[in-house]
């Protein structure tokens, strides 16, 4: 679980590193960068919480019950449902746009993946190594 320093930032400092990540981020110009910064700047645990959290609004996307999304991401169906709600409630609107917008290929082929693979157990130290697989 990502942790959070208990010494609160001020409005404005957190606006102007908030802004100067958007930029950053903003500017990275292909996936190779993209995939480096990203590596460099989030941990493990970091990476794993947002793509279960994209993967979850895109399989809300496609109308993938609760029950099966949180089988198959081995979250619970407490954090599906309180996504899922924050997808009817226009809470990821941009991520939705993006989603739509672009080609991402077939969305059940990689579902069929996690099925076939099999999610790991949640206590392995090295239940998460079947996701290098994907690429």
């Amino acid at each position: 679980m990502p942790h959070i320093s208990k010494n609160k930032l001020d409005d404005k400092t957190f606006t102007q590193i908030h802004d100067k990540l958007i930029k950053t981020i903003s500017g990275l110009r292909n996936r190779n960068t993209c995939k480096d910064f990203m590596g460099e700047l989030l941990t493990r645990t970091e990476k794993i919480m947002l793509a279960k959290r994209l993967a979850i609004i895109f399989m809300v996307n496609e109308n993938i019950s609760i029950y099966e999304i949180s089988n198959i991401l081995q979250v619970s169906p407490s954090t599906v449902a309180r996504i899922s709600n924050g997808t009817e409630n226009n809470s990821y609107n941009h991520i939705l746009k993006i989603i739509n917008k672009k080609q991402y290929g077939d969305l059940s082929t990689t579902i069929e993946k996690f099925i076939l693979m099999g999610m790991p157990p949640r206590t392995s130290k090295n239940r998460w190594k079947f996701l290098n697989r994907l690429h």
